[in-house]
C-alpha cells in the first residue's frame, strides 16, 4: 500500500501564487465556469461543494497553487491536498485529489502540472475534457488523453482551464475526499 506524506509542504502551499481556473470553450454551456472540488473529483460549475472553509461558506471555486510541478489546493493549514491524474488505459485521464497520509490510487501521477504561456493549466502538455451529469449538475473534469468520452460518459467537450490569478485573500479550505472531510490540526 502506497501512502503519501505532505506535511513539509504546508508552508510552501500557503506561500505559492494562488490561482483559480476558469473553463474556456465558447461553444459549450460551461464557458467561463469555475473549477471546483468535492468528493475527490474536480468539477466545473459545482455550486455546493461541502468544503470546510473557516471564513467562507461553500466557495464557488477551488484555489490552487503549483509547487515544482505538483498541483495543490491552496491552504494555510493542514491537511495539504494534492491533485493526481491517471493516464493509464483503465484511468482514461481520471483526475482526482487526495489528502496527506491517504492511500494512493494505482496509476496516479502527481508531477507534470504547469501553466503554459497562455495561462492554461496542463499536465505534461495535455488540457482537459469536461463531461456533463456530474455531482449536482456540474461537469466532471478529465485530462484529455485522446479519449473523447472518458469513463463511459457522453456529451463530453474539450475545455481549457485558464488561470485567473487571485490577488484577494483566499479561503483556506479543506475539500471532501471520498465523502469524508479531513481536517488535521
Amino acid at each position: 500500500m502506497k501512502v503519501l506524506l505532505f506535511t513539509p509542504l504546508l508552508a510552501g502551499v500557503a506561500a505559492a501564487q494562488a490561482f483559480r481556473l476558469v473553463a474556456e470553450n465558447a461553444c459549450s454551456p460551461i464557458h467561463n465556469g469555475y473549477f471546483n472540488a468535492a468528493l475527490s473529483n474536480i468539477y466545473i460549475n459545482l455550486e455546493q461543494n461541502d468544503a470546510l472553509c473557516p471564513s467562507v461558506n461553500n466557495p464557488s471555486t477551488v484555489i490552487m497553487s503549483i509547487i515544482g510541478d505538483g498541483l495543490y489546493f491552496s491552504s494555510s493549514r493542514n491537511p495539504v491536498q494534492t491533485v493526481w491524474v491517471d493516464r493509464s488505459a483503465a484511468g482514461q485521464g481520471k483526475i482526482g485529489y487526495l489528502t496527506q497520509d491517504h492511500w494512493i490510487p494505482p496509476g496516479a501521477e502527481f508531477n507534470g502540472w504547469s501553466l503554459d504561456d497562455s495561462g492554461s493549466l496542463t499536465f505534461d502538455g495535455a488540457s482537459f475534457i469536461a463531461c456533463p451529469n456530474g455531482l449536482n449538475g456540474a461537469w466532471t473534469v478529465w485530462l484529455n488523453v485522446g479519449i473523447a468520452q472518458p469513463g463511459g460518459n457522453v456529451g463530453c467537450v474539450p475545455v481549457l482551464g485558464r488561470e485567473a490569478v487571485t490577488y484577494l485573500p483566499y479561503a483556506s479550505c479543506t475539500y471532501t475526499v471520498n465523502g469524508t472531510l479531513w481536517e488535521i490540526e
